[in-house]
């Protein structure tokens, strides 16, 4: 599926590219708990911030993949990717709960459907955390900007998880948006990698929209160590 480029949108990807990066630390803090299966990445984030924003919701179709402009630094060249993390915490209490699924009405009907057949109880991961953090290198006043619609994070959303309370942007002197603690922090293709890694590696997204299969690579994935750096 190739992605749509929207002239609406180039101009906004003219004025990204001008804007001033540097390396960012991000603080998102919580006030429910988290339901993620893996990684909650901050380049996602703020697609969905910028089409939120800036594109038309009538001309916006879920199902299709668009190429969205973000005020974040580009790294790489034929898989290139976004200088921004996935979500880091510590200090996390995992447990589970049941996400519930029940087709069948008040009164006993079943809608035609079969309830033994559709009616589910799927187990989902809870993350209890107050605090996780992303790094990247973008433009501190637009992503501060974007950041101030996403008021949840992660999955069931609806249901009253990954509630934020409060976003915080800061400047700091390092850049960690592929590495912290010589941990890799974001998936990278292999085909760009300067890092010697030992870590797991697996076809995977490395930018957003992370379900196009246009932008599946081999990647090393978050959690790697690095071991040499290639100059």
């Amino acid at each position: 599926m190739p992605m749509i480029f929207v002239p609406k949108l180039a101009s906004l990807d003219r004025r990204y590219k001008r804007m001033l990066k540097e390396p960012l630390q991000i603080d998102c803090y919580l006030a429910t708990p988290l339901i993620v299966y893996r990684w909650i990445f901050l380049d996602g984030l703020l697609a969905f911030c910028v089409l939120d924003t800036y594109f038309t919701t009538d001309l916006f179709k879920e199902d299709e993949a668009y190429y969205v402009p973000l005020p974040l630094e580009r790294r790489g060249n034929l898989h290139w990717y976004w200088a921004a993390s996935v979500g880091l915490y510590e200090k996390a209490v995992w447990s589970r709960t049941v996400w519930r699924k029940n087709y069948r009405t008040w009164a006993g009907d079943d809608l035609g459907y079969g309830a033994i057949e559709f009616d589910y109880h799927m187990p989902m991961p809870v993350l209890s955390i107050s605090h996780l953090k992303f790094f990247c290198v973008g433009n501190k006043r637009e992503i501060e900007k974007l950041l101030q619609r996403i008021t949840h994070i992660g999955k069931k959303r609806a249901y009253g998880y990954g509630e934020v309370k409060k976003w915080k942007v800061t400047v700091i002197n390092a850049d960690h948006s592929e590495l912290w603690n010589n941990t890799l922090v974001r998936p990278i293709p292999i085909t760009e990698c300067k890092y010697q890694i030992v870590g797991e590696k697996a076809l995977y997204g490395y930018r957003p929209p992370y379900w196009c299969p246009e932008n599946f690579t081999e990647c090393w994935l978050p959690g790697g160590v690095i071991v040499d750096v290639h100059i």
